[in-house]
């Protein structure tokens, strides 16, 4: 039972169609995250509810704060492997309008930025956007979740809506801070 004594049944509700963001790279990831997203995208998939799922790579206000931590540091870490495809939340925002006002389209394109950038470039970038330089520890990610990285689990494959601004312009307009 919801808020309000409604109930979200599945068929015969009164749900005309349900719309998941999700992640790119649920149900190849081995990190909890990613496989609860997983498990939400199948849960609606068997609702009995007609729907539409959207997953998205990380955003850049997701990224900046990543980022922001570790140019902080005297000597940024760098895990080999560790490609992200940052995506403006106003892109995502948009596609998601658009879905709500289609019909039910299940599972539908994923939705990243228009360039797949290692963290040490995301590093880099940053790092100049304040005027500075960082150095970096690069090492290996271990285990499944290392490999995962190393193999692009978390990135768009197939079918893939590149949107919205690069990480450089995303900085560019926000003009970080020089902290």
């Amino acid at each position: 039972m919801g808020r309000r004594g409604s109930r979200v049944k599945g068929r015969g509700s009164r749900v005309d169609h349900i719309i998941l963001i999700s992640v790119i790279g649920a149900g190849r990831m081995p990190i909890g995250y990613f496989r609860m997203k997983d498990a939400a995208e199948q849960a609606v998939a068997e609702s009995g509810i007609p729907w539409t799922v959207l997953r998205a790579a990380q955003l850049h206000d997701f990224v900046l704060p990543f980022v922001r931590g570790l140019v902080k540091l005297p000597l940024a870490p760098a895990p080999r492997g560790v490609n992200f495809e940052p995506v403006d939340v106003e892109s995502v925002a948009r596609r998601l309008a658009d879905l709500t006002l289609a019909a039910p389209a299940g599972r539908v394109a994923d939705i990243a930025g228009p360039e797949v950038l290692s963290i040490e470039t995301l590093i880099e970038t940053y790092a100049r956007a304040l005027g500075k330089r960082r150095r970096m520890l690069h090492f290996s990610i271990p285990g499944s979740i290392g490999r995962a990285y190393r193999d692009s689990a978390n990135l768009a494959s197939g079918d893939v809506d590149r949107a919205g601004r690069t990480w450089q312009q995303y900085l560019d307009e926000r003009r970080p801070r020089r902290d």
